[in-house]
């Protein structure tokens, strides 16, 4: 029996000083149409506008 799936490599550029902070609030714009992109190869439902960034919780809000 085989298995499988495919797989997509998506490089983004790069994004503070460390890549993980691209999942965040201030990522989304570069982060979504990438996500957009899969669900249409995928023949899932999409968004029509991006995400509302959720408020920033009051440690992390600069002054």
């Amino acid at each position: 029996m085989k298995a499988g799936g495919k797989l997509s490599l998506v490089r983004t550029p790069a994004f503070g000083s460390d890549g993980h902070m691209l999942f965040n609030e201030n990522g989304t714009a570069i982060w979504a149409p990438i996500v957009d992109r899969f669900l249409a190869a995928n023949n899932l439902v999409q968004r029509d506008r991006l995400l509302d960034a959720p408020p920033r919780p009051a440690q992390l809000r600069t002054r």
